[in-house]
């Protein structure tokens, strides 16, 4: 092996290393709980308030909601989960509901309506401000960092690769290598995302690192590597989502059991139904950094502190 290949090999695991530092270091950040929530909002129609603490603001899809919060729809309706009975609650106009650790309380109002709904599989970390300064304090900045989407556990045998555009770019390299440093697959396109090929043998359980070059003409305009460990498992839910609710509650069953990319990928769809949704993109920010994702956490976190 050449002096080259040598320092080549030598900034490779040095690129794996830090990679799997920043991994770890998000991980734990994710064990951290506080009050467990009873319930989240799945969907609002018209004027819907959350009261808690005896301070009301309005309601938002995917807010979670805890003991003693009030939900009230005035000329509206809201539909929630609620954990401690696995029901779907669908609230009317004028209507409030008291969540209680055992039950609820319909205190004003027409009775809702109640169906049974799969297992609560909610986050157990409500998101504050100290939770998203941790996720803030896991920013690395690179030259410039490219937001990569696609890291820590994931299910997938065939990953779909998906990053943010960088302006003065006009195409991307992607190289994906096994964490020994043999390369498995390389592709150039024009696209913000692209999937493993149906060409290819799946790839195997296991740890893989994958890097992404952003050129323009034969410059490096931007450089970003992500770990990810393919891991997959027979999830109680297989079916796809056929609405934001179904949406919403899958992705905190991916949430559940460590699939945080994977999770990400879901509440980034419902992004565009609910651009300004600041649950969605403090949860977004959340996951992204338990995947090691520090780019794309920061670029969530720098969302978030964008709205009003």
């Amino acid at each position: 092996m050449s002096h080259g290949d040598n320092e080549s090999m030598s900034l490779y695991r040095l690129l794996i290393t830090v990679a799997l530092c920043l991994f770890s270091t998000a991980i734990a950040y994710g064990a951290q709980s506080e009050n467990s929530p009873l319930g989240m909002i799945l969907g609002i129609e018209g004027s819907v308030f959350v009261e808690r603490d005896e301070l009301q603001r309005p309601a938002l899809f995917a807010d979670l909601l805890f003991d003693g919060d009030r939900v009230i729809t005035e000329a509206g309706a809201a539909t929630l989960i609620y954990c401690p009975s696995t029901q779907t609650l669908g609230l009317g106009n004028n209507t409030a509901a008291l969540l209680g650790l055992e039950s609820f309380v319909i205190e004003s109002g027409a009775t809702p309506t109640v169906s049974p709904s799969r297992a609560c599989m909610l986050p157990q970390v409500a998101l504050g401000a100290e939770s998203l300064e941790r996720v803030g304090a896991l920013t690395v900045r690179g030259n410039p960092p490219v937001p990569l989407y696609l890291g820590g556990k994931i299910s997938a045998r065939r990953p779909t690769f998906r990053w943010a555009a960088v302006e003065s770019a006009d195409s991307y390299q992607l190289t994906l290598n096994d964490l020994t440093g043999t390369k498995v697959w390389e592709y150039q396109t024009t696209e913000l995302n692209v999937s493993y090929p149906p060409s290819l043998d799946p790839l195997g359980d296991g740890d893989y690192l994958w890097e992404l070059r952003a050129q323009t003409g034969n410059s490096t305009a931007a450089f970003q590597i992500a770990v990810f460990t393919l891991d997959p498992a027979e999830l109680p839910t297989s079916e796809p989502a056929s609405n934001n609710a179904e949406r919403l509650l899958r992705a905190m069953e991916l949430e559940h059991f460590g699939y945080y990319a994977d999770a990400a990928e879901e509440l980034s769809a419902l992004l565009s139904g609910n651009p300004s949704d600041k649950p969605i993109v403090s949860r977004l920010a959340w996951l992204y950094s338990n995947a090691g994702l520090v780019a794309a956490a920061d670029e969530a976190v720098t969302r978030l502190d964008a709205m009003p």
